[in-house]
């Protein structure tokens, strides 16, 4: 798991499925999301975030506002 300080991310399922765990440390809120093609997940920077499951063919387009930053990926064992 891992979470960003300065961007955040978009998860946009192409083919197949995958299920994220999150988590918010401003409201100690987790959940489990299950997204299916053609579905997305907005996932605000400081929310901790793996990837737990997904099919076995599967393709996904992650969109990262403002850019991406390799520099900023924190791992988390919040999950």
């Amino acid at each position: 798991a891992h979470w960003h300080a300065t961007f955040d991310e978009i998860y946009l399922v192409l083919d197949g499925s995958l299920d994220l765990r999150l988590f918010d440390p401003a409201t100690s809120g987790r959940q489990t999301v299950t997204l299916a093609a053609n579905e997305l997940c907005v996932i605000p920077r400081g929310t901790h975030h793996q990837v737990i499951a997904a099919t076995p063919e599967n393709r996904l387009c992650v969109i990262t506002t403002p850019r991406f930053d390799p520099s900023d990926e924190v791992v988390s064992n919040a999950l």
